[in-house]
């Protein structure tokens, strides 16, 4: 996963890209690398190919395609055994009518992800500091992995994704809180709803428990404007003190 989608740490893919190289070139034997980068593709700059990466998947909903519509990048498209078979479409590679429409929808939701994707980088990231910011002030609030919005320097992060905690409130209280006040954050992403998954990536970065069942997770989007972030913290602040 090149951007964690509960914590928006990004993760040292090209690194492990590296080492596996050199474990190849060590007589190690080949091992085929692969990187979800659902949560990269159209919001922070980078590319497969330098990223050393044998193949990675991308999705359209992240960027304003629709959903159900994906693809996978191979960096040496020859022919492999894939799952499913019975026709020869995509190269012989899936089988099934090609869905020409999400296809093209995928195409041009790209293209325009990728027009001005510094600049729109920049804004989110400016953002996120304002918002990281916002919840440092307010008493109680940790920012989750450990670091953030302190030591750590936010490059090691996505500008869209932030997890945060408010011990010893349970995350899925504020959630309700918060959905009542007209802002829709999580307990975490929308894949891992169950509460034992969910506090997984977190106790992996060191949290305990009890922290990381507090966690929530709030996400921005292009849309985001300043003033809906404040609207978030000013419900924020009026609401944690009678939790």
């Amino acid at each position: 996963m090149l951007v964690n989608n509960e914590t928006g740490a990004l993760q040292p893919v090209a690194e492990v890209a590296r080492g596996l190289a050199e474990l190849s070139r060590a007589g190690g034997g080949r091992v085929m690398l692969h990187t979800d980068a659902v949560q990269a593709f159209g919001k922070i700059p980078f590319r497969p190919s330098e990223l050393g990466v044998d193949t990675a998947a991308i999705s359209a909903h992240k960027i304003g395609g629709p959903r159900g519509v994906g693809a996978l990048y191979l960096r040496r498209p020859g022919r492999r055994e894939f799952l499913n078979a019975g026709g020869g479409q995509e190269g012989g590679r899936r089988p099934g009518t090609e869905n020409l429409a999400g296809a093209w929808a995928l195409a041009e939701a790209g293209q325009r992800a990728a027009a001005g994707l510094p600049e729109r980088h920049g804004q989110a990231r400016a953002l996120m500091d304002g918002l990281i910011a916002g919840l440092r002030s307010l008493p109680g609030c940790r920012l989750l992995p450990e670091g953030r919005g302190t030591g750590l320097p936010e490059e090691l992060f996505s500008p869209y994704i932030l997890s945060a905690a408010f011990p010893p409130l349970p995350g899925e209280v504020l959630v309700r809180v918060m959905e009542s006040e007209g802002y829709l954050i999580s307990t975490g992403a929308a894949c891992s709803s169950r509460k034992k998954e969910r506090t997984r990536v977190l106790e992996a970065s060191g949290a305990p428990r009890e922290l990381a069942a507090s966690s929530v997770r709030i996400s921005i989007g292009s849309q985001t404007t300043a003033a809906e972030l404040e609207g978030l913290l000013e419900a924020l602040r009026r609401r944690l003190p009678g939790l």
